[in-house]
């Protein structure tokens, strides 16, 4: 993204397209790694309670 919330690249609609695309897999695979680091983190306290029992 760059000023005034608008794509950095050509105005052609191919490489719009493209862009897009690719900051939109950027977005999915951050939230994704997001999502698996906090399951990682409940999974590993749950564990962590198990040892102490």
């Amino acid at each position: 993204m760059a000023k005034d919330g608008k794509f950095a690249n050509d105005d052609n609609a191919a490489n719009t397209r493209e862009a897009i695309k690719n900051a939109t897999v950027s977005a999915v695979t951050k939230t994704l790694d997001a999502l698996t680091i906090a399951i990682r983190n409940t999974i590993n306290a749950g564990l962590k309670q198990l040892k102490t029992l």
